[in-house]
């Protein structure tokens, strides 16, 4: 799909100025792309970010003993805010609770009373 592509947005047909991610992977007849096509674009994109990528908290695997943890901590912060609040949020709440069993030890005041002002709680 180019530019300037007819496409659906809200029921309605409209000009889209981008280009749908399922014509990244999908020709316009709907077959799939070639393999090689797919890992050119796969280590286009990997690339990108690796040149691109923004410095967060939580992306650090070397801090978090539970990384995985940390990853989820974030999202479910990202789901209320942006990442420009997020970042001191986060960095509070893992000062606080780095693992999960010191956030399951935590009391439910405690979790709400830092969670104030994020989002919904």
């Amino acid at each position: 799909g180019a530019a300037g592509k007819k496409g659906k947005t809200g029921g309605e047909e409209a000009e889209d100025s981008v280009v749908d991610i399922e014509d990244q992977v999908l020709d316009v007849s709907g077959a799939k792309i070639e393999a090689e096509d797919a890992k050119r674009i796969t280590h286009s994109l990997v690339a990108w970010y690796d040149e691109n990528k923004r410095d967060l908290p939580w992306r650090d695997k070397e801090r978090w003993s539970q990384h995985a943890y940390a990853v989820w901590v974030s999202e479910i912060m990202l789901q209320q805010t942006r990442v420009a609040t997020v970042i001191d949020y986060f960095t509070r709440w893992m000062a606080r609770w780095p693992t999960v069993e010191s956030l399951a030890a935590a009391s439910e005041e405690e979790v709400n009373e830092m969670w104030a002002g994020l989002g919904y709680y």
